[in-house]
């Protein structure tokens, strides 16, 4: 009977730690997916002129996340394109050269490759952070002459917040909150000259020094806290069955190189990705 008691003890004490074991099987989701993106772009420069420049474009990018339950990464490679023209008089054509081209218009370029980390907190929050090992604008305006390439480029690092819901079983609500910690970054134009301010500054311009012109130049970078970069976005994703996902993303961007004449960017971006990998791992400890 003795034996029997204890033979039912071991079994059924196996069984809970078995029951354990499969409750603790670690997860990992992977997703892979393409985005095409719509937008809606705004710009001034104060060094320049009080006139804001507008314009609608579109773009493309590549996301990759594992999600391991508890934490999840993020890593991501966007390319957007827009035209746009300034808010307060006509735009008229001129021949220069021999292209009839529309003085005043500009045209944008943004290469942007991120990554991003969060914790869970509890089932609906997380938080973490981002790295953007590459943020840049590249302007070209008709009509400037020598002036009219204009670029910030730069590396970020951000805070974020997240928060998930389950609308259904088959759509889930995301909203991510990117907050501009530092950044580390340069501007092309300074103030009355097409050189950064801190070339400027320095006295260090030298029509020979290949680094006071290229955008990647590192040694005429500047590190700007978040009360001289500010840098908020904002981002709403619908995900719709395994493979859909539409979102929403405000961006709006201030920071200034010269004392009193910040450049301001705000961007409304509307995706729609298409997740081609969607798969779910699972290893038994």
């Amino acid at each position: 009977m003795k034996t029997t008691i204890i033979t039912s003890l071991l079994i059924g004490f196996t069984g809970i730690s078995y029951s354990q074991t499969e409750i603790q099987i670690p997860r990992k989701h992977i997703k892979s997916g393409i985005q095409i993106n719509g937008i809606y772009s705004s710009f001034q420069d104060t060094k320049y002129s009080n006139v804001s420049y507008n314009g609608y474009g579109t773009g493309l990018e590549l996301i990759h996340s594992i999600d391991r339950g508890s934490n999840r990464m993020e890593f991501g490679l966007r390319f957007n394109y827009s035209n746009s023209k300034p808010s307060t008089f006509s735009v008229n054509e001129e021949l220069i050269g021999t292209e009839l081209k529309k003085i005043g218009t500009a045209k944008e370029f943004r290469p942007t490759i991120y990554g991003r980390y969060t914790q869970k907190l509890n089932e609906h929050f997380a938080v973490g952070g981002k790295l953007d090992a590459l943020d840049a604008t590249f302007r070209i305006t008709n009509g400037l002459g020598n002036n009219s390439v204009y670029y910030n480029n730069g590396h970020n690092l951000l805070a974020s917040g997240r928060y998930d819901r389950s609308l259904s079983s088959k759509l889930h609500l995301s909203v991510t909150v990117d907050l501009g910690i530092i950044s580390w970054m340069r501007e092309s134009t300074g103030f009355a000259f097409s050189t950064p301010q801190s070339v400027v500054a320095e006295g260090a311009f030298n029509y020979q020094d290949k680094a006071v012109n290229n955008p990647f130049g590192y040694r005429f970078f500047e590190m700007l806290p978040i009360w001289k970069y500010g840098n908020l976005s904002v981002t709403s994703e619908i995900n719709y069955s395994k493979r859909w996902v539409f979102s929403y993303t405000w961006n709006l961007r201030r920071f200034s190189t010269v004392k009193e004449y910040p450049t301001t960017i705000g961007l409304h971006t509307i995706g729609a990705r298409f997740n081609f990998r969607n798969k779910l791992k699972q290893k038994r400890k």
